[in-house]
């Protein structure tokens, strides 16, 4: 018989039952209040997560809301724009030519209503007013919003081709291509050969400004032009001015070459020279 110093208890054999009972209970305690401790941090942090989330939510929301309701006069003038274009393919160009006038006093960055009302005025013999409202699209493609935009860019010059008495628009267009971004800049080139033509336009000039670095989007156009009504004299007397400015290209292009294949070189060089670490 042995009796326990901790309790009291007098008991037989290795250990005090009562103490082992009692630290079962204390280390199980433990264990529970652990394990409700952690489960109550989880749900904190499940919590704190929908909070954020619900919050962030509504901020996307709140957001949205605001964009729609700053954008609505956009997308008024953007349907308005629309309906008149159904109204022109329709024959009523009175009303269509309304209804542009209505998009772009909502929204007069939009360039899709002016074309419409062009086309509109052509039909009715107006050209005064569609050349007024030419000259509004070229400026507009000076803008950000179609600095770069050669779909409008060409539309508004197949436009001016196909009007009668062109010659101020075209000079326009030309004066304004300087200030289009790289993508369209070049259709000013297009101009520039109607112009020489005729002995008005300086096209040799215009095309020796341009970089070799622009020879790529030079060629785009050429691709592009074909499809807008050149007539072939036009394209091929573009065709022969590329090849002479090509040839004032030629010694940088031939540089550029050399310089990038010596980067090569080099680079190719320099991992063969790399030593090669094989284990620890």
């Amino acid at each position: 018989m042995a009796k326990c110093y901790t309790c009291g208890t007098i008991y037989n054999g290795w250990s005090c039952p009562t103490c082992s009972i009692k630290e079962k209970l204390e280390q199980t305690t433990k264990e529970q209040t652990e394990a409700l401790e952690d489960s109550l941090r989880e749900q904190e942090r499940m919590l704190e997560e929908q909070r954020e989330s619900m919050e962030y939510a509504l901020r996307e929301a709140e957001a949205e809301h605001k964009k729609t309701t700053s954008e609505a006069w956009q997308l008024q003038a953007e349907a308005k724009a629309k309906r008149a274009y159904e109204l022109y393919k329709a024959g009523l160009n009175d009303e269509a030519i309304k209804l542009c006038f209505e998009a772009i006093s909502q929204d007069p960055g939009n360039i899709k209503p002016y074309r419409i009302a062009v086309w509109s005025f052509e039909i009715l013999g107006q050209d005064i007013k569609s050349k007024e409202l030419l000259k509004k699209q070229i400026n507009l493609l000076k803008t950000s919003d179609y600095q770069n935009s050669q779909g409008d860019a060409l539309k508004v010059l197949q436009d001016i081709l196909e009007m009668k008495n062109n010659y101020d628009l075209m000079q326009s267009f030309l004066d304004a291509s300087k200030e289009f971004g790289n993508n369209i800049k070049l259709l000013g080139v297009v101009c520039g050969i109607e112009l020489y033509k005729k002995n008005t336009g300086d096209l040799d000039g215009y095309l020796g400004k341009l970089p070799y670095t622009e020879r790529n989007n030079l060629f785009e156009i050429l691709k592009k032009i074909k499809t807008i009504g050149f007539s072939s004299s036009t394209i091929k007397l573009l065709k022969e001015k590329i090849l002479e400015q090509y040839k004032e290209w030629n010694p940088e292009i031939k540089r550029e070459i050399a310089e990038t294949a010596s980067k090569k070189a080099k680079e190719e060089a320099r991992k063969k020279s790399s030593p090669t670490v094989i284990g620890w």
